[in-house]
């Protein structure tokens, strides 16, 4: 069953879809999609419905929403910062402990600079007592920003606000700042201590250098699972199952 919510986050509604099984698997395993700078609640491929709907059918919930400024939410794209994302996060998972009486177990999905969101919010005060594992779908964890700060900034036409154009949206200077700070995402990949797993194609030129890095020692407590030849956002619809496959199939090994 998918039903529609909406969350008000600081008066703006934040719009998303639950994955609601008819039967629960132990503990009440619930994944929550987070997106990367410009992501949704669909993604390519409809790849988080297609995942939502294979969950649903594994006793598994899902729940995928678009960031404020983005998708079916309200507020405007130039407006949003890391620090509002991480507000839309947090206000979703108290809306799932509200909904399951604090029942339930929390897996983590980041799809490419999504793992980056997921880290930032572990360095908060997040209660952690519900996560249960993390899960990464091409996760963007070295810099790879350059094209962002090669942009020209120009006048939003309706607001005037200075802004960058990326990916047909405005995107506005402090989410530039943000994302422009060399910060250390791989120590918390390596000191994280619940099951990990990570999803890449090994076409994907945007992390080839992360997954040279996962393989080495220092990271064994990363499950890698390598799609060949495919790219960052598992294009083909044969690459597209296997990442659902392997992402269901690794999530219930860890409710047993």
């Amino acid at each position: 069953m998918q039903i529609p919510i909406q969350i008000n986050v600081k008066g703006e509604m934040v719009v998303g879809i639950m994955h609601i099984p008819e039967r629960s698997l132990k503990g009440n395993p619930v994944i929550i999609a987070i997106n990367g700078l410009n992501g949704n609640r669909v993604e390519h491929q409809r790849m988080l419905v297609q995942l939502g709907e294979r969950a649903e059918k594994n006793g598994i919930a899902l729940l995928r929403f678009d960031s404020r400024g983005l998708g079916l939410s309200e507020g405007e794209f130039w407006n949003t910062t890391v620090e509002s994302k991480l507000e839309d996060i947090k206000c979703i998972i108290d809306f799932l402990k509200g909904c399951y009486r604090n029942n339930l177990t929390v897996f983590f999905l980041g799809y490419s600079d999504g793992a980056k969101l997921i880290l930032n919010l572990l360095e908060t005060s997040l209660d952690k007592k519900h996560l249960a594992g993390m899960l990464l779908w091409s996760p963007v964890l070295l810099p790879v920003n350059g094209e962002l700060k090669k942009k020209k900034m120009v006048r939003e036409p309706n607001t005037k606000a200075m802004v960058f154009p990326f990916g047909g949206l405005w995107i506005g200077v402090k989410y530039i700042r943000d994302v422009s700070i060399d910060k250390d995402f791989l120590t918390p990949i390596h000191e994280f201590n619940k099951p990990l797993m990570c999803i890449f194609g090994t076409n994907d030129e945007k992390t080839t250098d992360l997954i040279n890095i996962m393989k080495t020692d220092k990271y064994k407590n990363v499950e890698l699972s390598l799609i060949e030849d495919a790219g960052h956002t598992f294009q083909d619809k044969v690459w597209t199952e296997e990442v659902i496959n392997n992402s269901i199939e690794w999530i219930i090994r860890q409710n047993t």
